[in-house]
């Protein structure tokens, strides 16, 4: 029969067999889980990567977006300037209109000596008004024709 000291390593040699076979299951269980952290790893770092190059693509679109608001902003200044220029020569040509209106209205009038020099001094102002007004207004209109034109399209008109 078998004496103590057998029976203890019989009982040691299980021992140690049960724990070779349980950290056999438990490196495996853990071999399972690293390849499933790999797994969730190796996704996120795809969808990471998908993100950024879509955000990138985003950031693009919106700095051409933002040129072509930057452009037509602008041309649009130009366009508001021309406009704002365009009324000032208004208002002066009506201005002139309503000093011709008020000579001619004088005209109709009885004068004396005094009243006809002043009316001849009044003639001349509309007369000088009246050119400074065409010059002025053919001005701004061709300002606004090459400023609609493209400065391009204007040098070339312009040689023309």
């Amino acid at each position: 029969m078998l004496n103590v000291y057998e029976w203890s390593a019989v009982g040691a040699a299980v021992a140690f067999i049960v724990l070779v076979v349980y950290l056999i299951i438990t490196l495996r269980a853990a071999k399972r889980t690293l390849r499933h952290m790999e797994r969730t790893l190796s996704q996120a770092s795809e969808t990471i990567d998908l993100t950024a190059k879509h955000s990138r693509q985003l950031m693009r679109s919106w700095r051409g977006l933002s040129e072509e608001i930057y452009l037509d902003a602008r041309s649009l200044r130009g366009v508001v300037e021309a406009i704002s220029g365009f009324g000032k020569v208004v208002r002066e040509f009506t201005e002139s209109l309503s000093r011709i209106s008020t000579w001619l209205s004088k005209v109709g009038e009885p004068a004396k000596a005094e009243k006809k020099a002043e009316m001849k001094a009044t003639a001349a102002e509309a007369a000088v008004d009246w050119f400074t007004l065409g010059t002025e207004l053919y001005r701004k209109c061709r300002e606004l024709r090459i400023k609609s034109l493209g400065k391009e399209q204007a040098e070339t008109h312009i040689k023309e």
